[in-house]
């Protein structure tokens, strides 16, 4: 595990060029850093107004997933990590208690959780690179909330499935067969 921080990204390329690298993890949160600290207020606001207009993504959270997106293409794009498969983690504000909930707030939270994840998706540029005749056999997107999964997890039990795929779909001069869609 390697931080994704200015100072860390500045080494991610000393790890996978002297090591051998099966998969790469990249994970995006897909909540605001922001919003959070604004929750309490706007439901407070949300109350008072039912007609409130969408909200919009703040600066910062706009301006943290372009860097994402323009990581995520320097390492789709790296020499040294072009047989590993490329696991983009969507860190899901949506956990299993609200999944579980039958209330129609959670029902909403949810609801608009998956929204915003789509959006991000589609910013970070998701359908071009599952188009991409290079990356669309290596190229894995998941969405869960990170805090949440353990080793027994179906999910991420799937996951490794996946990457064992990718990995075994690569030939000795490192052409992908036999993996569809």
């Amino acid at each position: 595990e390697i931080p994704g921080d200015e100072v860390m990204m500045d080494m991610w390329p000393m790890f996978y060029r002297f090591l051998h690298i099966t998969a790469v993890f990249f994970v995006v949160d897909a909540f605001s850093k922001s919003e959070e600290k604004k929750e309490s207020q706007e439901d407070e606001e949300s109350k008072k107004d039912s007609k409130k207009p969408a909200k919009m993504a703040p600066k910062e959270d706009i301006i943290r997933i372009a860097q994402a997106k323009q990581q995520m293409d320097i390492l789709l794009h790296e020499d040294e990590l072009r047989f590993a498969a490329f696991v983009l983690v969507i860190n899901s504000a949506v956990g299993k208690k609200d999944l579980q909930a039958q209330d129609q707030d959670s029902a909403a939270r949810v609801q608009d959780c998956r929204e915003f994840e789509k959006a991000l998706e589609e910013m970070l540029g998701v359908p071009e690179i599952k188009e991409s005749p290079a990356q669309k056999f290596r190229f894995l997107k998941c969405s869960m909330n990170c805090s949440e999964i353990t080793r027994e997890d179906p999910a991420w039990e799937k996951l490794l499935s996946d990457i064992r795929k990718v990995s075994k779909g690569v030939d000795a001069c490192g052409l992908f067969y036999g993996l569809g869609e």
